[in-house]
């Protein structure tokens, strides 16, 4: 049985960071991940070929509610940030400081993160670059510009062209570290020991347990608290999950707006955050074509689908929601219902959306909405609307967080305010699942900043710090 001093399962943002620091102080390391290792020169960005090969299901998970909603997670080394548009955010203040209140979560300043921040930056480059921005962008804010609303450029992690995802930044310092990283493995359950965790894992060479001092899961927000409780620790394990609701909308202009190549537009509204926010979507000839097949394609779609691009509406929701699998059935069970008000808040940012691409040019809108009509005009929202307000509305989500919230709270944390799970010595957790609710933003910063704090902690109480 090989045994090591840290064991991280998953090697998305929070467990590449823990992993990274770590290894710097030359810790006998394994990094564990399910998925295969990504390779950028390989996969085309959000092709089929990527979808299939770097998505868990193939990019098709599923809530319950009513409403369903599509759920997409990265299954692959480096996780989520391999095949993201690399946009970074802070924590807004605002709900910073509703976490701490609620959760009393230790040391969680702005002054506290602050270092962390600026030392996540630093290694993934983050800025705005000189790049040109696309098409379907520069009509998002041109509508923006024409209502007055608030439309910020925001950065990116990418380095002479080159998104700095996990594989190209953490995990690659971490093996030239030294780090162990042991690739499509699935880590089937935790048991504690004689002071040690075991690890059983299932991989192309079978079945096997490895030992470890401590183990930091890093699964995301739904797989780890599937690993915890099918390792028999369920308190407040998976019973905040939370995601962004979003839904989309084809907008189709009389010039071309889209290209090969564009992703996720760098522009975003934030003119009604936290509540909500909205910007340019991936538009790829088959995405596009996915999005209109309920209203019938274009005989001449062929040659030009690059009149169309896809726009989409984020929405900020107290809502939670429940992870949970049958007995040692890998597949997750996720409940989660929104409220009446949050389809009110669903309804009001379709309106939003609709009137800023009318206001960017857009001749006519086609929403992501079961037997919805094409939109000409304002006019033609209200039944629409009302539909939405009803629940009847298609929703994705790629951001999910909560299930594990930390702090001192431990009326309804899972883990405390560095990532320890209670009762368990020597367990940690490091993911989105840490967040206290919804960030409003994009949380791979925001986990990577949190996993750089805690594991900065862990190793000034290991005495790995100066």
């Amino acid at each position: 049985m090989i045994s090591y001093d840290e064991v991280i399962i998953g090697s998305g943002p929070g467990g590449a960071v823990v992993a990274h620091q770590l290894a710097e102080h030359r810790r006998n390391t394994l990094l564990i991940e399910e998925g295969p290792r990504a390779n950028r020169y390989t996969h085309t960005p959000f092709s089929m070929d990527e979808i299939t090969r770097l998505y868990r299901n193939q990019g098709m998970g599923m809530s319950i509610g009513p409403p369903h909603v599509n759920i997409a997670e990265g299954r692959c080394l480096g996780g989520g940030s391999e095949i993201n548009s690399g946009l970074y955010h802070r924590l807004p203040d605002e709900i910073r400081d509703l976490w701490q209140k609620k959760h009393h979560i230790q040391s969680f300043s702005p002054s506290d993160l602050l270092p962390y921040y600026e030392s996540i930056e630093k290694a993934l480059s983050i800025h705005s670059p000189d790049t040109p921005h696309s098409l379907a962008a520069l009509k998002l804010k041109t509508g923006a510009d024409q209502l007055g609303w608030y439309c910020p450029e925001i950065p990116r992690w990418v380095k002479d062209g080159v998104r700095q995802s996990m594989s190209e930044t953490y995990i690659k310092a971490y093996e030239e570290w030294g780090g162990v990283v042991m690739d499509q493995t699935r880590v089937i359950r935790l048991r504690h020991v004689s002071g040690q965790w075991e690890v059983y894992c299932k991989g192309s060479t079978g079945e096997h347990v490895i030992r470890a001092q401590t183990v930091f899961v890093a699964g995301g927000a739904i797989q780890t608290p599937l690993l915890l409780r099918r390792s028999g620790i369920t308190r407040h394990v998976g019973t905040t999950f939370g995601l962004h609701p979003t839904i989309k909308i084809i907008a189709e202009y009389d010039d071309p707006v889209s290209q090969l190549g564009d992703g996720v537009g760098r522009f975003q509204v934030k003119e009604f955050s936290p509540s909500m926010s909205f910007g340019s979507s991936v538009s790829t000839p088959a995405q596009i074509a996915q999005g209109l097949s309920n209203y019938g394609i274009p005989p001449s779609f062929k040659t030009d689908w690059n009149r169309f691009a896809i726009y989409y509406a984020m929405i900020s929701t107290p809502t939670m929601g429940t992870v949970r699998s049958l007995y040692h059935d890998p597949t997750p069970i996720i409940r989660y219902r929104l409220s009446s008000p949050d389809f009110i808040q669903l309804g009001l940012a379709f309106d939003r959306l609709c009137s800023l691409l009318w206001a960017s040019g857009a001749k006519r809108l086609y929403p992501s909405l079961p037997s919805a009509p094409v939109l000409h005009t304002h006019s033609d929202l209200n039944c629409v609307k009302e539909g939405i307000e009803k629940g009847k509305v298609h929703l994705m989500s790629i951001h999910l967080f909560g299930s594990c919230p930390m702090g001192e709270n431990r009326s309804h944390c899972a883990v405390n305010s560095f990532g320890k799970v209670y009762d368990c010595n020597g367990l940690y957790v490091s993911d989105g699942s840490l967040l206290g609710g919804s960030p409003s933003v994009n949380p791979q910063g925001i986990i990577m900043a949190i996993a750089k704090r805690n594991a900065c902690e862990y190793s000034h109480q290991k005495g790995l710090l100066g």
